[in-house]
C-alpha cells in the first residue's frame, strides 16, 4: 500500500491554510467592507455583493481594486462620521436592554378569541428606528444590511425569530429605509 494512500475509512486529510494567507482573507474582507461592498466569508466560499467567489477571486478582487484611503472612505463602517459611532453604541445598548418581547393578551384588543401575542417593546422599536435613520442618513450604499451586521455583531434577537434577517430589518425599518 502506497504510504499517501488513505485507509477505506479513514477521513481525508485537508489542507490547513497558513497563517499569512488567512490574514490575507481577513483583510481582503475588511478592504472591501471599507469600500461599501457586502461581503460574507465562510471557509473556502465567499459571497460579495451576493455573487459567490472562492478565495483566489476573493483575494484578486481585494487586491484589484484600490485603498480605502485613496477613495476618501476613512473607515469600515461606510461614510459615517466618528460623532455618530457613540450614538449608535447607545442605541444598540438599548435595543439589548430592551429585545424581549412584550406579552399581550390578543382577547383584550377586541378579539372573540383569547390568543397571547408578542411585540416589541416601544424602546426597542424607537432605539431600532433611530439606528435606521443614521445608517439611512449617512448614505451608506446599503443601509438595511449595515443594521443587521450591527444587531447580529451583538447578539440582539428579534422577538419571534431565532436571529435577525434582512426581511426583519426591513419590515421594522419600513419607511425609513
Amino acid at each position: 500500500m502506497y504510504k499517501e494512500q488513505l485507509l477505506l475509512f479513514e477521513p481525508p486529510r485537508q489542507r490547513r491554510r497558513s497563517k499569512p494567507e488567512g490574514q490575507a482573507i481577513v483583510d481582503a474582507v475588511h478592504k472591501l467592507r471599507a469600500l461599501g461592498r457586502q461581503v460574507y466569508a465562510a471557509g473556502h466560499a465567499h459571497q460579495v455583493d451576493g455573487k459567490l467567489l472562492s478565495t483566489a477571486q476573493l483575494l484578486a478582487l481585494a487586491a484589484a481594486l484600490p485603498e480605502p484611503s485613496k477613495t476618501g472612505v476613512a473607515a469600515a463602517e461606510p461614510r459615517q462620521s466618528r460623532s455618530r459611532r457613540p450614538r449608535i453604541a447607545r442605541l444598540l445598548e438599548i435595543c439589548e436592554a430592551h429585545a424581549t418581547p412584550v406579552v399581550s393578551r390578543l382577547g383584550d384588543l377586541g378579539r372573540d378569541t383569547p390568543a397571547i401575542g408578542s411585540s416589541y417593546q416601544p424602546e426597542f422599536l424607537q432605539a431600532f428606528r433611530e439606528l435606521c435613520r443614521i445608517y439611512k442618513e449617512s448614505k451608506c450604499p446599503h443601509p438595511d444590511a449595515q443594521v443587521l451586521t450591527a444587531m447580529l455583531d451583538h447578539g440582539i434577537r428579534p422577538c419571534r425569530a431565532a436571529r435577525f434577517s434582512l426581511a426583519i430589518v426591513r419590515r421594522l425599518g419600513k419607511g425609513i429605509l
